[in-house]
Parts: structure tokens; C-alpha cells; sequence
């Protein structure tokens, strides 16, 4: 059976996600998540989705790309912040919240730990739209949601028009 992502309010998407003790844990949920970001949506499927986002409270993150390579699953990430990371302010949306976008301010790099598809450990850095986006799921599995980072409520709604154009 397809996973389907939590609607906001749900009290679930507030949850902590908890490690991950072994890889047979969640290599059922990882192909899940994959034929998930995979398969054609709405318009508020992204590049990344959390186990979060389903309500399945586990510290794993997965990444579209075209062949879901090694480097495109994340469990048990930890993120820190580059000492010399600038802020920047983008425009960001999540499944769990329809077409809802919001401005939010996140850190231009990172470097993450984590444990790949073979549950072997590596640390990475990444920069630019990346970064961010990996911000945001590292929300999600700590119960935050970007609304709760957005500069005002005012900039959480999308689905107001201007000219005839959606933003």
C-alpha cells in the first residue's frame, strides 16, 4: 500500500523521530518513500520527504534523484551549521500542507552525518538550495514545521493571487 503524507494539523507531524536501530527497521519504509517521491502528485510534491511527513516517527530522510543512489537516503542525520553559513531567505512549501508556501530563513551550509542505504556512515557538506531543503526536513524530525519559521502568517499563504499568477 502507497504512503500518503500527514495533512497539517495532524498531531503526528509534531512528533520527535526517534533513531534508527537497524537497518531491516525501515528498508521496507525507505522503498515506500522512494515510489512516493517518484510517483506523479500534487503540486507540493518535492525533492525531499521525512518518515515524519507519514507519521512514522523515524530519523530518515530521502532525496529524489534519477537512480535513488546510495547518497540519496539519510538515516539518523545531524546536521551542523558552517561557522561561516550566511542566512538566506527563500520561499518554501511542504507536502503536508497542500499548496501552503511560506519565506523562512535558513543557513546557506551545512555538513551532515549520517548513515547511508548500506548503513555505513558518512559526513557530507552541502550548500545552496540543498542545504535548505535538508533544514527542513531536519524540522520535520524534530516536530517543526516551517510555518513555525516563516518571518510573519501573512507569508504562509500562497493560494491568494496577484495579476492572475499563483505564488
Amino acid at each position: 500500500m502507497p504512503l500518503k503524507t500527514l495533512e497539517y494539523p495532524n498531531p503526528k507531524l509534531r512528533r520527535i523521530a526517534a533513531p534508527v536501530e537497524s537497518l531491516d527497521q525501515v528498508k521496507d519504509l525507505i522503498v515506500k518513500m522512494q515510489e512516493y517521491l517518484e510517483t506523479p502528485s500534487d503540486c507540493c510534491t518535492g525533492a525531499y520527504i521525512t518518515a515524519s511527513s507519514f507519521g512514522v516517527p523515524l530519523r530518515v530522510i530521502v532525496r529524489r534523484t534519477l537512480n535513488f543512489e546510495s547518497d540519496a537516503i539519510y538515516i539518523n542525520p545531524v546536521v551542523r551549521i558552517k561557522p561561516d553559513s550566511e542566512m538566506y531567505s527563500s520561499v518554501e512549501l511542504c507536502s503536508n500542507f497542500g499548496c501552503i508556501t511560506g519565506i523562512v530563513q535558513r543557513h546557506t551550509l551545512i555538513v551532515m552525518r549520517y548513515l547511508d542505504k548500506d548503513w555505513v556512515q558518512k559526513t557530507r557538506s552541502f550548500d545552496g538550495r540543498t542545504a535548505i531543503r535538508i533544514q527542513h526536513c531536519m524540522d520535520h524530525l524534530m516536530g517543526v514545521l516551517f510555518i513555525d519559521k516563516c518571518d510573519s502568517a501573512r507569508q504562509t499563504i500562497s493560494n491568494l493571487t496577484r495579476e492572475g499568477h499563483w505564488y
